[in-house]
């Protein structure tokens, strides 16, 4: 989705979205509210009881889903830095991370 400039809505999940959308962040932190992070939206996970007990992370969802929607300029915004941050992850620079790791 950043690789098409697509702006990002994430769960809050260990390995991976934190350190992608926020870098500069404590990856060992996981969100209970809406983060705002540099390359897109954390969000809490669900606890699995999509039935009843899971209200309020569902509204936090809701939530953030409307006002990215709403929000051109922050929608325009992590559109752009999505691509940015893709590159990030494109063969030409994780060769050169690899070429560094192996030297």
């Amino acid at each position: 989705a950043m690789a098409c400039g697509v702006a990002v809505i994430s769960s809050d999940c260990k390995s991976g979205p934190r350190e992608i959308l926020a870098p500069m962040s404590d990856f060992e932190f996981q969100t209970k509210e809406s983060e705002l992070g540099e390359f897109g939206v954390l969000n809490p996970m669900f606890s699995g009881d999509f039935e009843n007990r899971d209200i309020q992370t569902k509204k936090i969802w809701i939530d953030s889903i409307i006002k990215l929607l709403n929000d051109d300029n922050l929608r325009e915004e992590y559109s752009k830095k999505a691509k940015i941050r893709a590159n990030d992850f494109s063969k030409d620079s994780i060769v050169k991370e690899w070429v560094k790791i192996i030297k």
